[in-house]
């Protein structure tokens, strides 16, 4: 009996690890299609599933591209927040010096 609640468990713990890798999976792939899209992904909140054992060693592979992708997506959000940023200070400039061309006064000469 006991090596029958054993398999159960470690079936359990790899169905868990199963679960978080697919919301992991799913969150990295929905970044991955906005940033392709020019568009900002929102941070969702994340609770850390509380899983009762190590990851299996089988899933350890797809647990590995997962983080892979993940740090490609945070690498590409970083690289897209700094240049709307950069944008961001260039339209800046250009705003405080056409709203200071316009304050400025003109003169005309009407001799001429």
């Amino acid at each position: 009996m006991a090596t029958h609640e054993a398999a159960v468990r470690r079936a359990e713990i790899k169905l868990a690890w199963e679960r978080a890798l697919d919301r992991l999976d799913l969150d990295v792939t929905m970044a991955e299609r906005l940033l392709r899209a020019g568009q900002q992904p929102e941070p969702e909140p994340w609770e850390t599933p509380q899983i009762d054992g190590p990851i299996p060693a089988g899933l350890l592979p797809r647990a590995l591209d997962i983080q892979r992708r993940q740090a490609l997506v945070e690498r590409a959000m970083r690289d897209a927040l700094a240049s709307n940023g950069r944008h961001r200070a260039f339209a800046d400039r250009v705003n405080a010096k056409s709203v200071n061309a316009l304050v400025a006064p003109a003169y005309v000469d009407l001799t001429a």
